[in-house]
């Protein structure tokens, strides 16, 4: 096994593996992520899933992020249809005045 390492030749390996890291850190191989990208996604992913999977408190913790996301969905839907009334009822409000304006001069209409 040392002959074979003898064998190959290493000159320039540690300046190509130090540009190569550093092209990897600016986000520069390729893609917008790149290997360290990649790891890094790759470690949060499997936090995650050890974190939501844990045989103790996994469970609770899936139970816990359900209603969160149950809650903020709910949140969101009601304030959507604040939103929506809002809206419509101003919309409602401005439609006879319009209505009116059009009735009055119908050739001015683009104003």
């Amino acid at each position: 096994m040392d002959n074979l390492l003898e064998n190959i030749d290493l000159s320039g390996l540690k300046e190509e593996a130090y540009s190569k890291l550093k092209s990897a850190l600016a986000g520069q191989v390729g893609s917008p992520l790149s290997g360290l990208g990649w790891f890094v996604v790759g470690a949060a992913v499997g936090g995650a899933a050890m974190w939501l999977l844990d045989p103790e408190k996994g469970m609770q913790r899936r139970s816990q992020l359900r209603d969160q996301a149950l809650k903020f969905t709910g949140d969101f839907q009601q304030r959507a249809e604040q939103e929506f009334q809002k809206f419509s009822g101003q919309v409602s409000d401005a439609w006879p005045s319009g209505d009116q304006a059009a009735k009055r001069d119908p050739q001015n209409l683009d104003s």
